[in-house]
C-alpha cells in the first residue's frame, strides 16, 4: 500500500520501476483482459488474502475470476475474516511468487502492462476533429 500511495503522489518517478520489477502493489493498475490471465492462475485462498488487505478491489478482481474461483472468494468474502497475518503473508507471498513466474516466463510484459509515456504518440489522446 505504501509504494502504491507513493507511486500516486509521483506516478512519473515510478513509471521505471513498475516496468522492470513485477510488484503486487499495482496489480490493480493492470488491464481486465492480461489480470483475467493472472488470476485465472491464482488460488482462491491467495485471492481471497490479496482482497483482505485490499478490499476495495474485491469487485472487480471477482468479475475478472473464473467462475468457480469467483464463487469462492466470494462466499470466502462474505464471512468474517479469520486469516492470521501470518497466514495472510505467507499467501501474498505465493501471489507474488506467481507473479514474478508470470513476468519470467514472458506470460505477462510489464512494458507492455505499463507503457512508457513517450510510447504515447504526439497529440494521441486527442481526437481528430477535422
Amino acid at each position: 500500500q505504501l509504494l502504491n500511495s507513493l507511486s500516486a503522489e509521483s506516478p512519473r518517478s515510478f513509471d521505471s520501476y513498475k516496468r522492470s520489477t513485477p510488484s503486487l502493489a499495482f496489480i490493480h493498475e493492470w488491464n481486465a483482459e492480461k489480470l483475467t490471465r493472472f488470476l485465472s492462475r491464482c488460488m482462491p485462498d491467495e485471492v481471497v488474502a490479496y482482497l483482505r488487505v485490499v478490499p476495495k478491489m474485491a469487485d472487480h478482481f471477482v468479475s475478472l475470476c473464473p467462475p468457480m474461483t469467483a464463487e469462492l472468494v466470494r462466499d470466502e468474502l462474505s464471512r468474517n475474516d479469520g486469516l492470521k497475518d501470518a497466514d495472510k503473508n505467507r499467501l501474498l507471498t505465493q501471489l507474488s511468487l506467481r507473479l514474478k513466474e508470470m513476468v519470467t516466463r514472458g506470460e505477462a510484459n510489464l512494458d507492455d502492462v505499463f507503457p512508457a509515456a513517450s510510447a504515447t504518440p504526439v497529440g494521441g489522446h486527442l481526437k481528430n476533429v477535422a
